[in-house]
C-alpha cells in the first residue's frame, strides 16, 4: 500500500473528517427519520439492540487495536513478512470471535418469551457483528497504512446506501424495515470495498503473532470498552428504570450528541499512528506539545462552534420534525454539553496509547463509570429524570478527562504553571461558552417569540461573539491554529 506520509495532519484530517461530517449529517437525516417513523417504545428497542454492536467491537480480545498500531510499527522497521502475518492473524482471529458471538445472540433468539420485534431485533444484531467486525477491519487495515482517502470514500458509500435503504424499507416495514436496512447498508459497504481493494482477505493464524496482538491490543481493547461502558452506562439505566419508551426520547436526545463527537474521533484515528512513530524519536516536551496540549487546546477552542448551534436550534428542530420525542429536548441539550469533555477525553489517550501506558490507566474507568451509574440511578430517584440521567453522563465525561490528564501529569511529572496554564485553556471555552448560551436562553425569549428566528438569530449571535474570543485567544496562544483542520 503507498505510503502518504507526505501529506500533512491538518490536511489528512481535513479529508477524513469531511466524510466523517457528510457520514454524520447524513447518518443525523437518517437517525431522526428512525424516531419520526416508530413509536418511541420501537425506537427504544432500537437503542437498546444497537449497543449489541457496538460492544461487539471489542469481543476480539485486542487483535484490532494492535492490529492498528502494529502495522505502522512494522511497516516503519520494513518488515513486511511480519506485517503481512499481522494481518492475516487479526482477521482470522477476529472474524471467528464474532462469528460466535453471533451464536451466542441466535441463542437468546431461540428462546422463549421474547415478541416478534425483539427476536427479529436479534437476529439482526447476530448478522451486524459479523458484517461490522468485517466492514471495520477493512477500515482498519486502511487505515493502519495511513489510506485515509479509500476510507473517507467507504465513509460517503455506507451512508449514502444507509439512507437511501433506510427511507423507503422504514416508512413501508417499520422497524423491521430498519433491522433491514442496517444489514443491506453493511453489504454495500464491504461490497465496494471488495471492489476497491480488489483481493480477498488471506487467512493465517500464527501463535506467536496471536500473543503478541492480544498482548498489545487487550489493554488497549479493555480501555476503549471502558470509554463506551461511560457513554452506554446511562442508556442501560433508563432502560432497566424507566423503561424503553423513555429510552426512546433518550436515544433522541443523544443523536446529535453521537454526531458531534466524531469530529475528535477523526482526530485521534489520524494521530495515533504517528505518535506511535514519533514516541521513540520525539523528544518528551515535544512529545507534549505536538500530541497532547495542541490537539487539547484546538479541540477545546473548536468544539463550541459546533455545540453553540446545536444546542440552540435543537429545541425548534425537534418540536418541529419530532413533535412526539419533545421530552428529548433538555436531556438533549445537556448531553450536548457534556460531549465538550468527551471530545478532550480522546486528546491524552494519544499519549498514553503511545507510551504504552493502557494497562494503568484502566485502575482509573471504573470511577467514571460508577459515578455514571450512580449519578443517573440518584437523578431518576430523585425524580430528576432525563435530564438528570443526562447531567450525570456530562459530568462523568469531565471526571474521565480529569482523570486521564492528571495521569499524564503524573507520569510525566509536569505539574508546574504551565501544565495549568493549559489545562485553565481548555476549560475557559467551555465557561465562555455556557455563558452565551444561558445568557441567549434568557435574553432572546424577551424581544422574538418566534422560536426558529430565536434559534437563527442565536446561532448568529453565538458563533459572531465567539469568533471574537477565539481571534481573542490566537493572539496569546500560539498552538492554536486559525482553523483546527
Amino acid at each position: 500500500m503507498t505510503d502518504p506520509r507526505a501529506k500533512s495532519i491538518p490536511r489528512t484530517i481535513a479529508h477524513y473528517a469531511t466524510s466523517r461530517l457528510y457520514q454524520q449529517a447524513l447518518g443525523v437525516i437518517t437517525a431522526f427519520l428512525r424516531p419520526k417513523l416508530l413509536t418511541p417504545e420501537q425506537f427504544g428497542l432500537w437503542t437498546l439492540l444497537k449497543i449489541i454492536p457496538r460492544y461487539s467491537y471489542y469481543t476480539d480480545l485486542g487483535t484490532g487495536a494492535s492490529f492498528r498500531y502494529l502495522v505502522p510499527y512494522y511497516k516503519e522497521k520494513g518488515d513486511c513478512a511480519r506485517v503481512e502475518a499481522i494481518e492475516r492473524c487479526a482477521f482470522s482471529a477476529g472474524f471467528g470471535l464474532s462469528v460466535l458471538l453471533a451464536v451466542v445472540i441466535l441463542a437468546f433468539y431461540l428462546r422463549e418469551g421474547f415478541g416478534p420485534e425483539v427476536k427479529a431485533g436479534l437476529l439482526c444484531m447476530a448478522g451486524m457483528v459479523v458484517l461490522q467486525f468485517v466492514h471495520e477491519y477493512y477500515l482498519i487495515l486502511l487505515k493502519a497504512h495511513e489510506r485515509f482517502s479509500l476510507v473517507a470514500s467507504t465513509n460517503y458509500v455506507f451512508i449514502t446506501a444507509a439512507f437511501l435503504l433506510t427511507v423507503p424499507l422504514l416508512y413501508f416495514l417499520r422497524i423491521y424495515g430498519l433491522f433491514l436496512s442496517v444489514l443491506l447498508a453493511e453489504l454495500v459497504a464491504l461490497a465496494y470495498l471488495r471492489i476497491r481493494l480488489g483481493s480477498a482477505v488471506r487467512w493465517g493464524l500464527k501463535k506467536d503473532v496471536f500473543r503478541e496482538l492480544v498482548g498489545k491490543g487487550l489493554p488497549l481493547t479493555l480501555l476503549n470498552l471502558a470509554v463506551v461502558l461511560i457513554m452506554t452506562a446511562d442508556r442501560i439505566v433508563v432502560s432497566s428504570m424507566l423503561g424503553n419508551e423513555q429510552l426512546g426520547y433518550y436515544g433522541v436526545a443523544g443523536l446529535a450528541m453521537s454526531a458531534l463527537i466524531n469530529v475528535p474521533e477523526a482526530a485521534r484515528e489520524v494521530i495515533e499512528p504517528r505518535a506511535m512513530r514519533a514516541v521513540d524519536s520525539v523528544p518528551t516536551e515535544a512529545l507534549i506539545s505536538e500530541y497532547l496540549w495542541k490537539p487539547a487546546i484546538n479541540t477545546a477552542y473548536l468544539m463550541p462552534f459546533l455545540i453553540g448551534p446545536a444546542f440552540l436550534a435543537l429545541p425548534p428542530f425537534i418540536s418541529l420534525f419530532l413533535p412526539k420525542h419533545v421530552d428529548a429536548i433538555a436531556p438533549g441539550q445537556i448531553l450536548l454539553c457534556g460531549v465538550y469533555f468527551l471530545s478532550l477525553a480522546y486528546v491524552p489517550r494519544v499519549v498514553i496509547v503511545a507510551r504504552n501506558w493502557q494497562t494503568q490507566t484502566l485502575v482509573l474507568m471504573p470511577w467514571a463509570i460508577a459515578a455514571n451509574v450512580g449519578l443517573s440511578v440518584w437523578s431518576i430517584r430523585a425524580d430528576y429524570g432525563l435530564p438528570g440521567v443526562a447531567a450525570a453522563s456530562g459530568f462523568s465525561y469531565f471526571l474521565l478527562f480529569g482523570l486521564l490528564l492528571a495521569f499524564l501529569g503524573r507520569k510525566l511529572e509536569r505539574s508546574g504553571w504551565e501544565w495549568w496554564r493549559y489545562l485553565g485553556e481548555t476549560i475557559l471555552p467551555f465557561l465562555i461558552m455556557c455563558a452565551l448560551l444561558v445568557g441567549w436562553q434568557v435574553l432572546l425569549p424577551r424581544y422574538i417569540a418566534n422560536p426558529y428566528g430565536r434559534a437563527a438569530l442565536g446561532c448568529l449571535a453565538f458563533l459572531a461573539l465567539f469568533s471574537g474570543f477565539h481571534a481573542a485567544a490566537r493572539r496569546r496562544l500560539p498552538l492554536l491554529k486559525k482553523m483546527i483542520f
